[in-house]
């Protein structure tokens, strides 16, 4: 089972968590940088957590290239109801092209799209929450047909 995570940085607040029913006084911290790609540093040091020992480990800057890719290469993928193409014309009202060029350059922050990418090419589901004062609060998930992996966010 890969260590749970908590991930907070300056700019953002914290990303990663234990599932709900364990307590919120313990997960393993593990600070991520506020650099534009935090989500592509948690996706990655949580993917290296699971994968197989012989595997390389994969990068940041090597999964922002997959995922960007990804959606490049699959807009017509169907989540939530709409295809990757139709989550980006909707959300950055730019063409699939335009967004993988988007993403491909800088330090533009990764976001649901990417999830989203995340959550089909390797068969995870991804819950997200909100911390409150006291207690989590479900927002949403990500889900693939068959998951063999579950992450938690917060």
């Amino acid at each position: 089972m890969p260590p749970r995570i908590r991930v907070s940085q300056l700019a953002h607040p914290p990303a990663l968590m234990p599932p709900p029913s364990t307590s919120l006084d313990s997960p393993h911290i593990r600070y991520s940088p506020a650099d534009g790609n935090c989500l592509y540093h948690t996706l990655a040091y949580q993917h290296n957590t699971i994968s197989h020992t012989g595997n390389e480990p994969i990068t940041h800057e090597d999964l922002r290239i997959e995922l960007a890719q990804f959606v490049h290469d699959h807009p017509h993928l169907w989540m939530h109801g709409l295809t990757l193409a139709e989550h980006i014309q909707s959300d950055y009202q730019m063409s699939t092209y335009a967004y993988f060029h988007h993403m491909m350059t800088g330090n533009e922050w990764g976001g649901l799209i990417e999830l989203m990418a995340y959550v089909i090419r390797y068969h995870t589901q991804i819950h997200i929450y909100s911390r409150l004062k006291d207690h989590l609060q479900h927002e949403t998930s990500i889900k693939s047909t068959n998951p063999r992996h579950t992450f938690t966010f917060w």
